[in-house]
């Protein structure tokens, strides 16, 4: 869950919104998935003056993180095209949690994305925006969460024995 992340617990909209999100954890129908949340996190190893771990940090599920950039991708593909993403395509996500400007990744994704003719940038709330470039029958997203959670992916035509995620 990338709202108790320690980097994106300073978003103003994510203090905001921790009060609602700690309820729904609370609820008998969440339990099985408050327990996964706990499952995934562990006690920090730096420690205070009294040699106690100063807290637990989350180790994220990279399947699970690409599988959510894979599903906003498909709704906002939509959103952008008016159709869904069609079955001959692949889609590759790699989710990059707090990319710099000087990051290897973020500069092949800039450099592809000047090459696309058609660019959009949107944002939606203050949480959630992104970047999209099409060209032909291919796209490239750049999807940023809290100024925090990166995914980038690309659509395009399915590649026989290409693997769906980036590593």
């Amino acid at each position: 869950m990338t709202s108790v992340d320690r980097n994106a617990a300073k978003q103003r909209v994510v203090q905001t919104n921790m009060p609602a999100i700690i309820r729904s954890l609370q609820r008998p129908e969440a339990k099985k998935f408050a327990n996964y949340l706990a499952g995934q996190s562990a006690l920090s190893w730096i420690l205070d003056p009294q040699g106690r771990p100063m807290g637990r940090y989350f180790e994220p599920d990279r399947n699970r993180m690409n599988a959510t950039g894979e599903r906003m991708v498909r709704g906002l593909y939509f959103v952008e095209t008016g159709q869904p993403v069609p079955a001959s395509k692949q889609i590759r996500v790699a989710c990059k949690s707090g990319l710099t400007a000087e990051h290897p990744d973020l500069i092949q994704f800039a450099r592809l994305f000047r090459s696309f003719s058609d660019k959009r940038h949107k944002s939606i709330g203050d949480a959630f925006e992104y970047l999209v470039g099409f060209h032909g029958e291919s796209s490239v997203w750049l999807l940023l969460l809290y100024d925090q959670f990166d995914w980038l992916v690309i659509v395009q035509e399915a590649v026989p024995g290409g693997n769906s995620k980036w590593r």
